[in-house]
């Protein structure tokens, strides 16, 4: 054998693999760092489905334009909406509106949103809510943009149509529970 050459496959017998740092680490790292995790995914998958939405919105498709109530004339997409909804608004607001008890508001029967033009609506999605906020009957905070920046005005829009349809789907039933409820009068049959 050459000497010249230096061996350089370790003896087995006296070989150890190289050891990592011990890092100490607090019993509540996991579930914060889990919880951050899941977060961070949820927010990306968020901004993703909307910018794929966006991309979707690049051919041009005709506003919708709805009457809700007979009060106000909605310009949004209503099925766009509702997949936005779906994204960004079901956490708090529940899948269908009814709101999620210390999280958000009932949307279905809510008086603010009704008593609103969808360009109000849409000032105050943009800019949120604080609990103190004095027309705040929960104390809740809801966050601009409920939370995902990447909503745009037309965006808004279309959420808020959908919202519309909530309502006006709400004031169906609480019609059709409220006939159904009334009282009926038993008139007399005639020979």
């Amino acid at each position: 054998m050459n000497d010249s050459i230096p061996n350089i496959v370790p003896d087995s017998a006296t070989a150890t693999a190289p050891q990592a740092p011990e890092v100490a680490k607090k019993k509540t790292d996991g579930p914060i760092i889990t919880t951050v995790m899941i977060l961070l995914s949820i927010g990306l998958a968020a901004a993703v489905a909307t910018a794929s939405l966006k991309w979707s919105e690049a051919i041009a498709r005709p506003p919708v334009v709805k009457i809700v109530k007979g009060t106000f004339v909605s310009t949004g997409d209503a099925t766009h909406g509702k997949a936005l909804f779906g994204m960004s608004c079901f956490t708090c607001h529940g899948p269908t509106g009814a709101g999620v008890k210390g999280l958000g508001a009932p949307l279905r029967t809510s008086k603010f949103v009704a008593a609103r033009t969808d360009d109000q609506l849409v000032a105050f999605v943009k800019t949120g809510r604080q609990p103190y906020d004095k027309d705040s009957l929960l104390h809740l905070t809801m966050p601009p943009k409920g939370g995902n920046p990447a909503l745009d005005d037309k965006s808004i829009h279309d959420i808020i149509a959908f919202i519309r349809t909530l309502q006006e789907e709400e004031g169906r039933v609480q019609s059709s529970q409220t006939s159904a409820s009334a009282p009926v009068t038993v008139g007399t049959l005639l020979p």
